[in-house]
């Protein structure tokens, strides 16, 4: 959005100069040229953006999302950002995007508001304050308002922060004048107390809803709808409870809202996978590679998936799987984890320990110092598969598998 910011601010020097009868077109370019430097740091962060956004695959095409459908949802949430600045209620960290159920009479509604707002700031444009700051919210919107669409939002609360300076603006430089004009000061002050009192009890409660990721998207699963990164969110924040049941639905429903959701189809293959159930956990995770291009679900998923096709007894699928993972992540650990029980099963010892080793650099788990101490005892190394065992036992002190083996090998003196 602050790649407008310069023009709008070239509109602000030189409208009271047009007033005044006064303008040049020397002071017009003088005024113009000092904007250059700030146009030009804008339009940079505004490539760097572009390119950022493009590259994690999050700026949908035309083909994805119409023109008419970006048009339309532009218009109505150009009105919504301004309700929402007079009347902050039911607000969420994402609002999803209608596609094309959006209904044409809210499309048409909000472009009527936006309009006569237009013509009224332009009819009592001797109040400079209004037509500037309609235009200040109008032009520093338009970098996000839709029309190039990135990710599933239709509008997000954080992009409004520099936009409705130019709402507020109006809005108190107009009570200010009515206030002098009336003289009614006040009683004006009474009522800002009170709008001032309002607002605080509102910011009080939306805190609270910050408090965990389970209230954050609870609440906002109640105050919008069809919303599928919610409902993957919220599933998300109860694994982190170890509800995985109540998780489960929540997988489920952003799966239906938005089949081509990897994130959901991820989540229900991890699901299934903990469930035993590893055709359907196959299916889920196949699917998640295929609608995704982010290279960490990418190598998450494929590590997972390795894991299902090593228990299904299919070890090429499952050795091309691990390999997929690190070839987006080369530091997954569970990819590096699964390649080393490949190796070991078919007698490549080196292999599995140095795969093993690897998986425990990225990320120290029992399992793979389990893994790695089994591998080294039977290479006889046994003073290192006995650190190996007591790093499991550090990690997980109730693993009475890395003790009996542990104290195997001393008892064996080997």
């Amino acid at each position: 959005m602050v790649i407008t910011l310069p023009f709008v601010l070239l509109l602000v020097d030189c409208w009271p100069l047009r007033r005044m009868g006064t303008e040049t077109g020397s002071t017009w370019a003088r005024l113009a040229l000092e904007k250059v430097p700030l146009l030009a740091l804008s339009g940079v962060g505004g490539v760097i953006t572009m390119v950022a956004q493009q590259a994690g695959g999050s700026v949908r095409t035309v083909a994805e999302v119409s023109l008419p459908i970006r048009l339309a949802n532009a218009m109505y949430a150009y009105a919504m950002y301004l309700w929402k600045a007079l009347w902050p209620a039911k607000l969420a960290p994402l609002y999803p995007h209608p596609g094309d159920s959006l209904e044409t009479w809210r499309a048409a509604f909000a472009a009527l508001i936006l309009l006569l707002i237009s013509l009224a700031a332009w009819k009592y444009r001797n109040h400079r304050y209004l037509l500037v700051g309609w235009l200040w919210f109008l032009g520093t919107l338009i970098p996000v308002i839709g029309l190039v669409q990135v990710g599933e939002a239709a509008m997000a609360d954080r992009y409004a922060y520099i936009p409705v300076i130019g709402i507020f603006v109006m809005i108190a430089f107009g009570v200010g004048d009515f206030c002098q004009q009336k003289n009614v000061g006040f009683w004006a002050a009474i009522g800002a107390a009170l709008i001032l009192m309002a607002l605080a009890w509102s910011t009080h409660r939306q805190i609270s809803y910050w408090r965990s990721n389970y209230d954050l998207w609870s609440h906002t699963l109640a105050v919008t709808q069809n919303n599928f990164v919610a409902e993957d969110n919220l599933g998300g924040a109860l694994i982190l409870e170890n509800r995985e049941e109540e998780a489960y639905p929540h997988f489920q429903s952003a799966a239906r809202i938005n089949p081509r959701d990897p994130m959901s189809h991820s989540n229900l293959g991890t699901y299934y996978q903990n469930h035993g159930r590893m055709l359907e956990a196959a299916e889920q995770y196949e699917a998640a590679v295929n609608l995704t291009s982010d290279p960490g679900l990418l190598a998450q998923t494929y590590a997972n998936l390795g894991k299902v096709y090593l228990d299904l007894g299919e070890p090429d699928k499952a050795y091309d799987s691990f390999h997929h993972s690190l070839q987006h992540n080369p530091a997954q650990f569970n990819a590096w984890l699964g390649l080393g029980k490949l190796a070991e099963k078919e007698g490549r010892a080196q292999e599995a320990i140095d795969d093993f080793s690897r998986s425990l650099k990225a990320q120290p788990t029992a399992d793979a110092f389990l893994q790695l101490a089994r591998c080294l005892a039977q290479a006889g190394r046994t003073t290192e598969a006995l650190d190996a065992y007591n790093q499991a036992l550090k990690i997980s002190p109730d693993l009475p598998e890395a003790q009996k083996a542990a104290d195997a090998l001393r008892k064996s003196g080997r």
